[in-house]
């Protein structure tokens, strides 16, 4: 449960004096350290999406609460910040989805608040570095929402959503661009639900191109019944020139929402999401759905609230070397959201599920990816009032090899992290003479030792990493936290 011994952490600190690589290795080789997730904050916006570089870094987008400016990052794959980049906006915009470019960088999805007559779409180029390289803003003549961005062979774009003129019947649309995604060449509209007045837009919520093949997966959810009683979702196919190939309905009888949609090696499609949509339902649970590549349901999957007291939905999904699933998602509140995870078998079994768990915050997940070394990371958003993006990173081996539900219920946490000058400590009576603190740099040097403060000053510490080992005689427990010192 994320607690390192008195007594071993005293060992450490004999053997320290004898050799301090001894130490840091006993610190990161035991067991309950190891496998603690490290939480990490960069600052009051939320992640919406996250690729990993070649270079085994990571590229996060995210939002601010208020919606007037986008940010960017480049991370690490251990949690430290490369670059980061502002992007204001004069009127509230919302940035989603980011994809990689032929030439190898990146672009970013998006547009402002849609009106009944039009809308502003929002493209920005950039590179590996963060330099923008170009940013263009068409309008359509119609309410647009939209997700993602594919470029083609020939340089042109193709963005996937939904398009309506505001009467109520919404559709799912693609968007062909040219290779600035300043011309609007073509569009295509297709009614998912019949012909019906749909009384709530169709909602767009991830999709993905088949490169080989030149064709577009997309995912959306409906609201033909008008309420939020019984809506679905859809899984459909595309040619990347509009033409629809197939659509398949995923109708489980409740409120139905597809979250997000992955391909697999052995060319069929799986979704996972949340069936009873109403959050307050005690009966909400995820779900995975795998299809072949002509639309057919192959199997069903269904996960419950068992052991965890709260429902709980799928939000990303990997599929591993072994064909085993990961499966994203949070609990549902009671008293808190948290991170949930789930690890299914390659025919939807589950194996193993756990929570990631914070005690006192509320921590939402948006996607997930995996990075060298059996490195998962999860960006997402701190929930309010302390709204801030959040990047969790923690070992594979989490949900592989531990049969702990709730994993790393911490009693101590520090925050902002990274930092760069002010760390507060959050543990009960963090002044308590019964406490006591000790800092260790990545190189093994102990840089303080001495009773805790609530707030920290660590201007003068060196750029880094850095572990916070809080021992309380009083309950002859000590935890470890891993801080990133920033420039």
């Amino acid at each position: 449960m994320g607690v390192v011994s008195l007594a071993k952490i005293r060992c450490c600190q004999y053997i320290w004096f004898m050799n301090n690589r001894i130490l840091l290795f006993l610190l990161i080789a035991s067991t309950s350290w190891a496998q603690q997730p490290i939480f990490l904050n960069y600052s009051p916006a939320g992640f919406t999406d996250i690729l990993v570089t070649p270079e085994n870094d990571m590229i996060a987008v995210g939002r601010n609460f208020a919606g007037d400016k986008i940010e960017l990052w480049k991370i690490s794959s251990n949690g430290v910040e490369i670059w980061h980049r502002i992007i204001p906006f004069s009127a509230y915009i919302i940035m989603n989805k980011l994809n990689v470019t032929k030439d190898k960088n990146y672009i970013l999805s998006g547009n402002y608040v849609q009106a009944p007559g039009a809308t502003k779409l929002a493209f920005i180029k950039f590179s590996p570095e963060g330099d923008i390289i170009w940013a263009s803003y068409p309008e359509i003549s119609k309410s647009v929402e939209v997700e993602d961005v594919f470029q083609l062979a020939d340089q042109s774009y193709v963005m996937t959503g939904t398009s309506g003129s505001g009467s109520g019947k919404p559709y799912y649309s693609l968007f062909h661009f040219d290779s600035t995604a300043s011309v609007l060449l073509d569009f295509s509209e297709h009614l998912v639900e019949g012909g019906s007045s749909l009384l709530n837009a169709q909602s767009p919520v991830e999709s993905y191109i088949d490169n080989d093949n030149e064709q577009i997966i997309a995912i959306c959810a409906d609201n033909a019944s008008g309420s939020n009683i019984n809506s679905d979702s859809y899984v459909l196919k595309f040619s990347t020139s509009g033409q629809l190939v197939w659509k398949t309905k995923i109708d489980y009888g409740q409120s139905d929402r597809a979250l997000s949609v992955t391909p697999l090696k052995d060319g069929s499609i799986v979704v996972c999401g949340l069936t009873n949509e109403v959050f307050s339902n005690p009966s909400a649970r995820a779900f995975v759905t795998k299809l072949n590549k002509d639309g057919d349901v192959l199997w069903e999957n269904f996960y419950d609230s068992t052991g965890i007291g709260a429902p709980v939905a799928g939000v990303d999904l990997l599929e591993l070397k072994n064909g085993d699933l990961l499966i994203s998602g949070y609990k549902i509140g009671a008293p808190k959201y948290n991170i949930f995870l789930l690890l299914a078998d390659s025919a939807g079994i589950e194996k193993n599920r756990m929570v990631l768990w914070r005690n006192n915050h509320d921590d939402y997940p948006a996607a997930m990816v995996k990075l060298e070394n059996n490195i998962i990371a999860i960006a997402g958003n701190q929930g309010l009032p302390l709204y801030r993006n959040l990047l969790v990173l923690f070992p594979l081996s989490i949900i592989t090899d531990t049969k702990d539900l709730f994993i790393d219920s911490p009693l101590f946490e520090v925050y902002p992290n990274p930092v760069e000058t002010q760390l507060t400590l959050l543990y009960e009576q963090i002044e308590s003479s019964n406490l006591r603190l000790e800092i260790f740099s990545n190189s093994g040097e102990n840089v303080f030792s001495g009773r805790p403060h609530a707030n920290m000053d660590l201007s003068l510490y060196s750029a880094g990493m850095y572990y916070f080992i809080l021992s309380d005689s009083k309950s002859s427990k000590s935890y470890v936290r891993k801080v990133i010192k920033g420039q």
